[in-house]
């Protein structure tokens, strides 16, 4: 899991004191990190981007996974509040709509849209890391020898 969410695109919006309402809501408590199973319109939550799906992993810097859940609940009303989220993954438009009306119909469910590119980008560089570190376990360092008088030097691989 926490080498997933290091390829998720973690965000941080800050709730003021003149928002009354988050504006989206989660189907469990902490402990554990809580992912936003609905959106209100017009909302804090809308008004800054966040989708369903995204997972809210933090509050003013205190990580959920530990949470109790009294202290989400006293967190939850403070502010000014910094929630730290993880963007979820994007769902595709059903067949044959187009995504702003599909998601319009019920923006209460309003997912990310899929980042493709951004997604293959992340994929490939994660395999490119990983492929360099397989090669550099299997690089021979090359060795150098010299003989006492300095007359003959080889370089081995």
């Amino acid at each position: 899991m926490a080498q997933e969410q290091a390829l998720e695109t973690e965000y941080t919006i800050i709730a003021t004191v003149d928002v009354a309402k988050l504006g989206f809501k989660f189907h469990s408590m902490p402990p554990g990190e809580l992912e936003v199973t609905s959106i209100t319109p017009g909302e804090f939550g809308e008004k800054n981007n966040v989708y369903c799906g995204d997972v809210l992993v933090g509050l003013n810097g205190e990580q959920l996974i530990d949470m109790t859940e009294e202290r989400f609940k006293q967190l939850i009303k403070e502010r000014p509040l910094k929630l730290t989220l993880l963007e979820g993954e994007g769902q595709e438009p059903p067949l044959g709509q187009d995504e702003e009306a599909a998601f319009t119909k019920d923006p209460s469910l309003r997912r990310r849209p899929k980042k493709t590119f951004k997604a293959a980008a992340k994929t490939v560089r994660a395999l490119a890391v990983l492929r360099l570190g397989q090669a550099r376990n299997s690089f021979v360092e090359p060795s150098f020898s010299a003989d006492v008088a300095g007359t003959k030097a080889t370089t081995e691989a």
